[in-house]
């Protein structure tokens, strides 16, 4: 005796009138797309970007370094000792810019101020030494006592933000000064290597503490997820429409991955950061540099092209700070 299926039950007029929906996410994205092993080898652009995507927001942060460093050279002048840097603090060159960079200056230390304290606790190793810099739980700690945390601020001595590895006043003071050149070269490394790892890299540009902020921003890597994917994923979210089918959630790849090349890497370059460092007054004759110093030789000529794009670059920079936009004047 076979008994005929039990009827499925008459949907209720709550079920006909709501439809429950997987919300779109950045992990349900992630899930969707490690479910099957060809959508890497169908997408591999998208394959790597979700390889690097935890660390993608760092690789512009080399332009806040490079502004600020503007704005520290503008400010503090050339022929001080390591002393009387150290007896400056970041709010010092905020309170010495001229009025039409004020806002400027505010909006920059902000940015060197995220980049700064985020992108130190990225930096185990300062060459072959441990970061002086680091608590044991890996922390930021500008004390240098592996205490209390201890981040940088407006109040923080301007050592830390003086790029100079060249000292005679011991490791602690040559350690201060090699915080923006290691936090440089973290930033520059990871903005070039995810344009190779997606195949978009092309010859570097050199950049140096002249060039206009605005045009180190435009080639660099800009990435936020709320920003930049979030928007992508709903978008590109394919749900039914019908009564049952809102769980099912699937993404069209092929549009998030053409999309991300336009938003996030269109015109993006790998970049080398020439850091303009600053010579404090002394160091050099207390280091024997003078005494090694031998006659003028004639400079190589990829030398003296370098010297004359850095001079056109600086004078076209001071035109635009004379007119109150975002670029670069010597001290």
């Amino acid at each position: 005796l076979e008994l005929p299926a039990p009827a499925a039950p008459a949907p209720t007029a709550d079920a006909q009138l709501w439809r429950v929906r997987e919300a779109v996410s950045w992990e349900g994205f992630r899930a969707y797309f490690e479910s099957r092993s060809s959508f890497s080898e169908d997408f591999p652009v998208l394959g790597t970007f979700l390889e690097v995507e935890d660390r993608l927001g760092l690789a512009g942060r080399l332009a806040a370094v490079q502004e600020w460093h503007q704005l520290v050279f503008r400010a503090v002048p050339r022929g001080l000792t390591r002393s009387e840097v150290a007896s400056l603090t970041h709010q010092n060159v905020l309170e010495r810019l001229p009025p039409h960079l004020g806002e400027t200056g505010q909006r920059s230390f902000a940015a060197y101020q995220e980049a700064f304290n985020t992108g130190l606790a990225q930096i185990p190793q300062f060459a072959c030494q441990r970061n002086p810099f680091l608590t044991e739980g890996g922390a930021v700690d500008l004390s240098g006592t592996k205490g209390k945390a201890q981040q940088l601020t407006a109040k923080t001595p301007l050592s830390f933000s003086v790029p100079s590895d060249e000292s005679s006043a011991g490791p602690s003071a040559d350690a201060m000064g090699m915080c923006t050149i290691h936090l440089s070269a973290l930033f520059t490394r990871l903005n070039n290597e995810v344009l190779a790892m997606l195949g978009l890299e092309e010859e570097p540009i050199t950049v140096t503490t002249a060039t206009p902020a605005a045009h180190v921003r435009r080639l660099l890597v800009s990435y936020d997820r709320a920003r930049d994917l979030l928007p992508l994923l709903h978008a590109h979210a394919e749900q039914g429409l019908g009564l049952g089918s809102g769980s099912c959630l699937s993404y069209n790849l092929r549009g998030i991955e053409a999309d991300l090349r336009r938003v996030v890497f269109r015109d993006k370059r790998a970049v080398v950061y020439a850091m303009r460092h600053y010579h404090y007054i002394g160091e050099l004759r207390q280091r024997g540099g003078l005494a090694a110093l031998q006659g003028q030789e004639e400079a190589p000529p990829y030398v003296v092209d370098a010297l004359g794009r850095e001079v056109d670059t600086a004078d076209r920079a001071g035109d635009q700070y004379a007119g109150g936009g975002g670029g670069a004047q010597g001290c």
